[in-house]
């Protein structure tokens, strides 16, 4: 499988484990022959998940049903955990950034929207032009038809907007890629001068401690699993100059680790 080898400076994985069956905690996405490895970098506590499944396949057709059943219904009740749903605390965050930073009506893309509860809860927070790209359909068509916010229905990459943005959003997206450093370098070539990138990720460091068997964070649809150090090497070596990084623990106990980054390259 070509998957990116380079997490840190000093890369060496070694092999934690073999899975030949899901775990009960995962998504059943009625896999067959399921095998897959995970291997942990003995310097930065990255992983990486090794197998052959087709996820470009499941993101487009059945993915939004298996992971959210009735898209309003999920919605709807996030809307109204208010502070005690993960992304009122994402989109204070954001929030407060860009009011310490004095940001208005600049642009931002939100990459891998999902049915859009973030970019939608945001845009009452900000006084920004916001974009949602988002690959799944009926997640897209929840967004622009439901929500009413601009959403393009593809997979991120470079040239995929004439335009360029002031601010970039990407919420556990990158670990789905394979080759996430490119993803980060097409994103930082997608920013005008100076912008900014916010960016979460499943946490490792924090995860293992409980289970990488059971723990979502290491589940299948996760290429990568990140950890503070790798990410931080990663959008160093890319081009982003870092306002803040840290890992907490979501409301929902899922371990993140984000980061508030600007870029430092045309």
């Amino acid at each position: 499988m070509d998957i990116e080898k380079n997490c840190c400076e000093k890369i060496r994985y070694i092999k934690k484990k073999i899975l030949s069956k899901k775990p009960l905690s995962e998504r059943d996405f009625g896999i067959q022959n399921y095998k897959r490895i995970l291997k942990r970098c003995s310097n930065c506590g990255h992983y990486i998940n090794i197998h052959d499944f087709n996820m470009n396949k499941i993101y487009s057709n059945n993915y939004s049903e298996i992971a959210y059943g009735d898209i309003k219904k999920r919605f709807n009740y996030l809307i109204k955990l208010k502070d005690k749903s993960d992304n009122f605390k994402r989109v204070e965050r954001v929030s407060i950034f860009v009011k310490k930073r004095k940001l208005k009506n600049f642009s931002l893309l939100d990459i891998g929207s999902g049915f859009g509860i973030f970019p939608y809860m945001l845009k009452k927070k900000v006084k920004a032009e916001i974009t949602t790209l988002e690959p799944n359909n009926k997640n897209a068509e929840f967004i622009k038809n439901q929500l009413k916010l601009k959403c393009k229905k593809k997979f991120f990459k470079k040239n995929l907007f004439k335009k360029k943005f002031d601010f970039i959003t990407c919420n556990r997206v990158i670990e789905h890629a394979k080759k996430p450093t490119k993803v980060i370098l097409d994103i930082n070539n997608s920013l005008n001068p100076g912008g900014y990138f916010y960016i979460e990720l499943p946490d490792a460091s924090s995860a293992e401690k409980r289970s990488i068997v059971e723990n979502e964070e290491f589940h299948l649809e996760h290429y990568h699993v990140f950890t503070k150090k790798s990410l931080r090497f990663m959008l160093n070596n890319n081009n982003f100059k870092i306002h803040e990084i840290k890992n907490i623990t979501e409301k929902s106990g899922k371990f993140t680790v984000y980061a508030f980054a600007q870029k430092t390259k045309n």
